[in-house]
């Protein structure tokens, strides 16, 4: 029961294992200030029934690097009170960032306002924990009835909550014990008392509601327990909108204040350390839609990437804030992106057909780099997904081994590619088919869209203007392992059970961080003519597409995300 207590605050919205994205739990995000943008996502939402009043317009300006407190003011805040107020946030599950909508967080800076900030912080994290440490030792006292104890014993957040767990446990069991029913009365009311001071009135209303439906087996607790239920909600409803502006330290100092009146010590004790890791680092910058994923995330660490929630790997009990899929429909000219919604709406109605080209480079896999991560891993996935491919797959496959990126003009009719590792330059190797689907693996491809002078086309650009819908890139040094693994992420693309944005954020590990996925989120380009069975998956993806018993996943050789 405590233990539960402690995480009401990040239970208030989580995500589902069971996917299924239809048009209905789409909202397009559009730049009002770029004129072209809106227009393209209307003639999306024509193209795939998305409802009306799913586009939302956003006062941004017309660059492809935001700042954060823009980003927090100016695409949170508002994207946040647009689904509140129109009752979408239990039902949008991906947002779509349109052309001109800007592809790339600023590292944030600092000012005397941040610092003093940062100090205060500082200051009021000591109080708690020094308070908490006090109430934590006094419970453990009154349960051993011994005195302070002079042995040292771990006082971090998670070590005081396990200990505050175990003393209340312990109490609970004497109170039960107890035959003297004024006497366990008494201790019954002191118990919830420390319940109170360390989890909140959410802890206390769950306990006596518990107590109250074992007791007397009653449909729901009334009088003064309903009363205090209504008052939790309402901290909790106040707690979520003031997650809308995030950014402004007003917001944050209420949101403390409130995680402490209701959630108790414990949880305040959080609430301030995420808030210092919040403001503490200096920001890499991001990619905007790797962070838009986190848009119901009120406080969390940013000075580097988080593990991505939706990913296949994630247990389904896992208990995160809800998390969303981002997309973007995005080119280097705006007509392009019409050419791409098109594309991919005939490859889905006739099938898409042709060649698999796959570029690995021959790397080794001894000692350090067949580690999750390495170089040698990734090369591997690539070496792995042709055995797949050419044993099960349906499409032909051209596979390349060598340590040279594939010449120009190497393959025509290709429709599915994956390659590294040409950095900062595209190498035309590709003539592909309308609706192929490729990546190179590569940093900084999605750095740009724009053709600047002096410059060599980067692989996203390229990608997209000889013919590729759907791609994926880094707008800054993302590091190999934020890449979606080949022989992950193209043999849930093969089967047809699953949209792009599906197989996308099943695969890709990190959110908060500086990959983009571009495509139409709903595209399945081998629904009508799947080029790899189900049951030819790997034993470790099967899940993702069909639900055996929890015990039968995981079973891999590969190794598994740090």
């Amino acid at each position: 029961m405590f233990r539960r207590s402690l995480v009401i605050l990040v239970a208030l919205a989580c995500t589902s294992s069971a996917w299924s994205l239809t048009a209905d739990q789409l909202l397009l995000v559009v730049n009002r200030n770029v004129p072209e943008s809106r227009p393209l996502a209307e003639f999306y939402a024509a193209a795939r029934s998305v409802p009306p009043g799913r586009i939302v317009e956003l006062d941004l300006p017309r660059a492809e690097q935001l700042s954060w407190s823009v980003f927090e003011g100016q695409v949170v805040r508002p994207l946040r009170q647009f689904l509140r107020n129109n009752a979408l946030e239990q039902r949008v599950a991906c947002l779509v960032t349109f052309y001109g909508v800007p592809l790339r967080l600023a590292p944030r800076a600092g000012g005397p306002e941040h610092t003093q900030e940062v100090a205060a912080l500082r200051e009021e994290r000591r109080a708690v924990l020094g308070r908490l440490v006090k109430v934590v030792e006094e419970l453990e006292q009154r349960v051993s009835g011994a005195g302070p104890s002079t042995a040292p014993a771990a006082q971090g957040l998670d070590d005081l909550a396990a200990r505050a767990e175990t003393a209340l446990a312990t109490w609970a069991g004497a109170i039960a014990r107890n035959r003297d029913e004024s006497r366990r009365a008494e201790q019954t009311s002191e118990l919830v008392a420390s319940v109170r001071t360390l989890a909140g009135p959410a802890a206390v209303a769950r306990m006596l509601r518990e107590q109250s439906l074992k007791q007397a087996g009653q449909d729901g607790p009334a009088g003064e327990l309903t009363a205090l239920e209504e008052q939790v909600q309402l901290a909790l409803g106040e707690i979520s909108r003031i997650g809308d502006d995030r950014g402004s330290p007003a917001a944050r100092a209420r949101l403390r204040q409130l995680s402490g009146q209701t959630l108790g010590l414990l949880e305040q004790a959080r609430m301030i350390q995420a808030q210092l890791e919040y403001l503490e680092v200096p920001r890499s910058g991001a990619a905007v839609d790797s962070e838009l994923a986190l848009l119901w995330w009120n406080a969390y660490p940013v000075g580097s990437w988080h593990a991505n929630p939706l990913h296949w790997r994630i247990p389904p009990a896992a208990v995160f804030p809800r998390t969303l899929m981002v997309m973007r429909l995005d080119a280097p000219q705006p007509a392009q992106v019409r050419q791409m919604i098109l594309a991919g709406l005939r490859a889905e109605q006739q099938g898409l057909r042709g060649r698999v080209v796959l570029d690995s480079r021959g790397l080794g896999t001894d000692g350090q780099n067949a580690a999750y991560g390495s170089l040698g891993w990734y090369d591997q996935g690539i070496r792995d997904l042709a055995g797949l491919l050419a044993q099960h797959g349906k499409l032909p496959l051209l596979h390349d081994d060598l340590p040279e990126v594939l010449a120009e003009g190497s393959a025509d009719n290709v429709a599915v590619y994956c390659g590294w590792y040409s950095l900062r330059k595209y190498v035309p190797a590709c003539r592909f088919l309308p609706g192929a689907v490729g990546f190179h693996v590569a940093s900084f491809e999605l750095q740009t869209l724009l053709d600047e002078p002096g410059q060599d086309r980067l692989w996203v650009r390229g990608l997209i203007e000889d013919g590729v819908v759907a791609t994926i890139g880094a707008v800054d040094e993302p590091y190999l392992a934020a890449f979606p693994a080949a022989d992950e992420f193209f043999p849930l693309l093969l089967t047809g059970q699953l949209s792009l944005a599906e197989v996308y954020w099943k695969t890709t590990p990190m959110v908060s961080w500086m990959m983009t996925a571009i495509g139409d989120p709903l595209y399945t380009p081998f629904a009508r003519t799947p080029a790899l069975a189900v049951e030819d998956l790997p034993a470790r993806l099967r899940p993702t597409v069909s639900s055996p018993p929890a015990s039968q996943r995981g079973s891999d050789s590969r190794p598994a995300d740090p």
